[in-house]
């Protein structure tokens, strides 16, 4: 909301600044292409900083050979960038700096306000678009991305401060929330974070238990707020035993109450490391559109779980299964189009010649015994009780051959980490999602949908509703409070990621 609220104020401002010509002297084309001979890391904005000054080319951010209100307010902006989770340090910090404290004497020269306008740009471009398209494809996100062109609020055109800035909400929701979580863990961190603890456990500890290791646990609990204040007991008494619990279902772990050594692996994670996670988050926020539909599902990878939005407010969720390491399960969208009930599975290509032909040879009586077929050159599994699809199928045409989809396999939902599929995605509630969306699209009971997938006849039903599903890679969230979930990174993206929003900030 602060950053709504400034970008505005800078409309305003930026209506007010127009008529302050501070100097006669025009900032034409060879000023600027002499400023970005010495100022290469913008050059990518060199374009617009042209366009900017081809319709007013006198100085913008100055007044009576002062910055302007609209100038400092700017700058106070970009000084607090690493509360976006971007890199603190901007290009040319030093030289921006001094210009905001220079006596009022001296007067402005061209490449100053070339370098304010610059640094706005850099601002808006970080903080609203994030990293290129070219960049999120590499970290294999393949979601339609939106780059709202904000660099045109400052190309003067119009007199109208609503066409300066679009009113909207510029980010994605959960930016917001995860930008609270991250004042969190920064002043965690500023206040010295916490310690690894350094125990080896070859037993689980279990409630009423006495340790050294309790003691340890307790006070890293209390630093991270799961426990109002650190008695330094060594007994696992009621109250820990909440707070464990609480911060194993924060962290995508089965809430046993036990202390082991997964556990502790995920305690003596740093603070620096929850930090950097939040801000790559931070990042992919930036590359989902906020104006996107209301009702939809959405499948997040790395916390395995599958959620059924209307109107935005959670009305389904169900435990998933994904794609393993060697078939990763792709982020991208697609429409929900069709359900299909008592399904045939077609054998893709790669599972029959790497899977199914060598057990043939092994086993000429295979495809009887697995209920499975020849059909025009391909082998299906027929419908019924032990198919791989289980007894439905949703179907958002891609190009990924990717669909949800139900599984006779129930018991791979209990494990913590659920990355075993070829890539597509088992639904463990994959019936009661059937239900409702029956229900929504032709008005069936509960009944009518459970007798439907009681045949061995595979049959398509159209939705009359369709709905959009996104799935997305999101290893830190937050709720509403700031309260941050962390969970693992499957496919090893955030390192990438990390690498590329925390660059060397080259002034080369």
């Amino acid at each position: 909301m602060k950053i709504y609220c400034f970008l505005i104020i800078i409309s305003f401002y930026a209506n007010s600044v127009l008529s302050q010509d501070i100097s006669s002297k025009e900032i034409d084309v060879v000023s600027i292409n002499n400023f970005f001979r010495t100022h290469k890391a913008y050059i990518l904005y060199e374009d617009e900083v042209k366009e900017l000054y081809k319709n007013h080319n006198s100085f913008f951010w100055y007044k009576e050979n002062q910055t302007s209100e609209f100038a400092v307010l700017m700058y106070n902006a970009t000084c607090k960038i690493g509360e976006e989770g971007l890199p603190k340090e901007i290009p040319y910090q030093e030289e921006i700096d001094k210009l905001f404290k220079v006596s009022k004497k001296m007067i402005p020269k061209k490449q100053d306000d070339i370098l304010l306008t610059c640094l706005y740009y850099y601002y808006i471009d970080k903080v609203f678009n994030g990293l290129s398209i070219d960049k999120s494809i590499k970290t294999g996100w393949k979601l339609p991305r939106k780059r709202e062109n904000y660099i045109t609020s400052l190309t003067l055109t119009s007199d109208s401060k609503e066409n300066l800035i679009p009113e909207k909400k510029l980010l994605f929701n959960q930016y917001y929330q995860l930008k609270s979580a991250l004042q969190k863990y920064s002043k965690i961190d500023l206040a010295g974070g916490w310690d690894s603890i350094p125990h080896e456990i070859k037993e689980e500890v279990k409630p009423n238990d006495v340790s050294d290791l309790i003691k340890d646990i307790r006070h890293r609990l209390f630093i991270e707020g799961y426990l109002t204040n650190d008695s330094k007991s060594k007994l696992y008494e009621k109250e820990l035993e909440k707070a464990i619990i609480m911060y194993q279902e924060h962290h995508g772990m089965i809430p046993n109450s036990s202390i082991n050594n997964a556990l502790l692996t995920s305690l003596n994670v740093s603070v620096k490391e929850r930090i950097e996670s939040i801000a790559v988050n931070m990042e992919r926020c930036r590359w989902i559109n906020p104006e996107h539909e209301i009702n939809y599902i959405a499948v997040n990878i790395p916390s395995f779980m599958l959620f059924y939005f209307k109107n935005n407010e959670l009305v389904f969720s169900s435990k998933v299964v994904v794609g393993k390491e060697m078939n990763k399960t792709v982020v991208f969208s697609g429409i929900l189009k069709q359900i299909i009930f008592n399904p045939y599975w077609n054998v893709p290509s790669s599972i029959l010649k790497n899977e199914i032909l060598p057990a043939i040879k092994k086993n000429p009586n295979y495809l009887k015994q697995h209920q499975m077929e020849w059909s025009n050159g391909k082998v299906r599994q027929k419908p019924g009780d032990n198919n791989a699809l289980g007894r439905v199928k949703f179907i958002f045409p891609n190009s990924n051959n990717i669909y949800l989809h139900d599984t006779p396999q129930k018991t791979l939902f209990n494990e913590e980490k659920r990355a075993f599929s070829h890539g597509c995605i088992r639904v463990e509630k994959a019936c009661e999602l059937a239900v409702i969306l029956m229900q929504e699209n032709y008005g069936w009971t509960e009944q009518q949908t459970i007798d439907a997938m009681q045949h061995n006849t595979q049959k398509m039903y159209p939705l009359i509703k369709q709905l959009p599903v996104y799935i997305v890679y999101f290893t830190a969230w937050a709720d509403t409070s700031g309260n941050a979930f962390f969970f693992p990174d499957i496919y090893k993206r955030d390192k990438v990621l990390v690498e590329m929003l925390f660059e060397q900030v080259s002034e080369k």
